[in-house]
């Protein structure tokens, strides 16, 4: 086998990396381009230099932020069911920034895996499983929210400390489940000098294309569809709930649960498409779109990470306003944007029976159930029923 043209690596192809730089690929590409070969190679290495620059960025960016969310929601504040599900979801996405840079250092040696088999089955798994981790960790998140606003009763005693670690393993050991495949499959090989890192389901091209295809749905459906469906719908009627709360007390939070949808989308639809069109095009071995399915994969990598990157920004630091961030620390900034959060959280702690907050909460989130034809939110009297109130907006608003 030789591989005259690397294109930068991009460690979510399901496609093994010595298949797409085949003889066969490379003389198509050359054959089918209207550019010389010379050509291609510098426009390929620019485009690597590119890559390189821009992960960077995210990693640096995505894991200074999510430390600093690990270091505050696990060290200075006290732990809360919300405060539990951001501090897991941080923890994914720092731990897959810190994997990505290992992707850093292969593109940067043309795609080189220097790491040896090991390292290459459990990096993909890592990022695969963290990866997923992330997503339904976002979609617990919107669950608990849908559940404090619109069912504060019913929902508080599936809404305490011990219930949502058992949560929080659920989605660990899913998310483990799902990044089997690289784990089992990944591999490496040797082509003329350069080692890659790849998934190689089965000799048999068809059994082989079998497991894409199937690797590849069952991955758009359980870590897109599924999660973004239940996002969407506990969102739809958050945002509904809200439209009866008066505006100045919802602030921005329709702005923000918009905004959360749409990153969520942006940045992980191009990639399970990308994913699904790969099949395709292996199908019907149109090896000349190829080169450009391969940078399409790069770029949609890029909005993947950052999620993750975003993530610290979206669901913590808008939970205060920006010009009073900018008058206090950062820390002290991420500590109120949680204590934002914790408003519906009055009756939690880590027993198992309701306190006397607990109780409060309860009776009057009954009058405001009992209120809901009327002025649902703001005619509660009394300095509880305010707290519950604005506590409301504000868990809406992160």
């Amino acid at each position: 086998m030789t591989a005259t043209t690397h294109l930068p690596s991009s460690f979510f192809s399901l496609k093994p990396q010595s298949n797409w730089n085949s003889t066969d690929w490379d003389s198509s590409l050359i054959t089918n381009s209207t550019e010389k070969p010379s050509e291609i190679s510098t426009n390929l290495n620019n485009f690597k230099y590119v890559s390189i620059t821009v992960y960077t960025i995210i990693i640096i960016l995505g894991s200074v932020g999510n430390f600093l969310v690990i270091w505050i929601l696990g060290f200075k504040m006290k732990r809360t069911v919300v405060t539990l599900f951001f501090l897991h979801l941080s923890i994914a996405d720092f731990i897959f920034m810190l994997q990505m840079s290992l992707l850093v250092v292969e593109e940067a040696m043309d795609g080189h895996w220097a790491m040896g088999m090991a390292m290459c089955k459990l990096t993909s798994f890592g990022l695969f499983m963290n990866a997923n981790a992330s997503v339904y960790f976002l979609t617990l998140i919107s669950l608990d929210r849908y559940a404090a606003l619109l069912h504060p009763v019913s929902s508080l005693p599936l809404r305490r400390l011990h219930m949502a670690r058992w949560l929080c393993l659920a989605v660990w050991l899913f998310s483990f489940l799902l990044s089997l495949p690289p784990l089992i499959f990944s591999t490496t090989a040797d082509d003329n000098g350069i080692i890659f890192c790849f998934d190689d389901y089965s000799e048999d091209r068809d059994e082989e294309l079998r497991h894409i295809m199937a690797v590849n749905i069952c991955r758009f459906v359980l870590g897109f569809a599924l999660p973004y469906t239940i996002m969407i719908f506990c969102y739809c009627h958050i945002g509904a709930k809200l439209q009866r709360i008066d505006k100045s007390r919802r602030g921005n939070s329709l702005k923000i649960i918009v905004a959360v949808v749409v990153a969520f989308f942006i940045c992980w639809a191009p990639y399970h498409a990308i994913g699904l069109m790969e099949s395709t095009f292996y199908f019907h071995e149109d090896h000349e779109i190829h080169p450009v399915a391969k940078m399409a994969l790069s770029i949609v990598d890029y909005l993947m990470c950052f999620n993750s990157c975003i993530n610290p920004i979206l669901y913590v630091f808008s939970g205060s306003h920006l010009k009073a961030q900018f008058r206090r620390s950062l820390v002290a900034a991420i500590e109120n944007a949680f204590r934002d959060h914790e408003q519906l959280d009055l009756g939690q702690d880590c027993g198992s029976g309701p306190t006397a907050q607990s109780r409060d909460v309860i009776n009057l989130s009954t009058k405001l159930s009992s209120n809901s034809s009327g002025n649902t939110s703001g005619n509660l009297e009394g300095s509880h029923g305010d707290v519950v109130t604005v506590g409301v907006v504000q868990e809406s608003q992160v």
